[in-house]
């Protein structure tokens, strides 16, 4: 890890240096301008000064917007990658949230009545308008299964094999498993996490947010996203998420 950090290190400082010559030749381009306007001024000829001034500034110039060209996507990827890790820092510290009484009869019950509605596939769906998106699909999926990992993998599979409308979907995915300790809490996360960074990365077209129940207690878990000024798809669905289910909800504490 120490090791990957500090080539990151040396890539950003080479790109950094491409930039700055890029920069330094622009400059030295518009130098020899300079000069050339004062070698005219004073008379001097410039049957010989003018070519070579404008060779030099062409030149410099071309040679600078190499660089810069080279430089741009190394400075972008590496500003990226140092998001992401202090992103997954930020939600690594986040602490999961807590639905209470999630019964799957009264889950049901909840959805109906925030006005999801039933679909062929089995998928509970509501359409909301967003002027950020302009309409959001969420789709709401009840299953059980033995393990979140597998649960995903199978819905996902079915989710993308679904018939959809527009082009910003949201799943929300409940999962019931028979009993969640430490070890589901931090396999539950994990997922989270990918979400959430796969969405800064790759932009808010689709979206996955899973709720794992521990059948035994009724008690939900999903990661809340940290607020945005700019909501991403999985914000919004946290935000649904709490509107329907907003009385049972609390704060899991360590």
């Amino acid at each position: 890890m120490e090791k990957d950090t500090k080539e990151e290190e040396l890539h950003r400082k080479k790109a950094i240096l491409k930039a700055v010559s890029g920069i330094g030749f622009g400059v030295l381009g518009l130098a020899f301008l300079f000069v050339g306007a004062i070698m005219q001024d004073k008379g001097i000829p410039g049957m010989i000064t003018v070519p070579v001034i404008l060779s030099g500034f062409l030149g410099c110039n071309m040679i600078g917007l190499v660089f810069l060209f080279k430089a741009a996507p190394e400075l972008m990827l590496s500003d990226m990658m140092k998001n992401l890790a202090i992103r997954n820092k930020i939600y690594e510290e986040s602490e999961l949230s807590e639905l209470l009484e999630m019964e799957k009869e009264r889950v049901v019950h909840k959805l109906l009545q925030s006005r999801f509605r039933r679909t062929q596939e089995g998928y509970f769906i509501k359409k909301k308008f967003s002027l950020y998106k302009d309409f959001i699909y969420y789709y709401a999926c009840l299953t059980d299964d033995i393990g979140i990992e597998n649960a995903i993998r199978r819905e996902s599979v079915r989710f993308n094999q679904t018939k959809k409308r527009g082009n910003a979907f949201c799943l929300i995915l409940l999962i019931w498993l028979d009993k969640i300790g430490e070890t589901e809490k931090k396999e539950l996360k994990e997922e989270c996490k990918k979400s959430l960074l796969s969405e800064y990365v790759y932009g808010p077209c689709a979206e996955l947010i899973v709720v794992a129940i521990d059948d035994s207690t009724h008690t939900g878990y999903y990661l809340r996203a940290p607020k945005r000024t700019v909501p991403f798809l999985y914000d919004r669905g946290c935000r649904l998420i709490e509107a329907v289910f907003e009385e049972n909800r609390n704060s899991l504490k360590r």
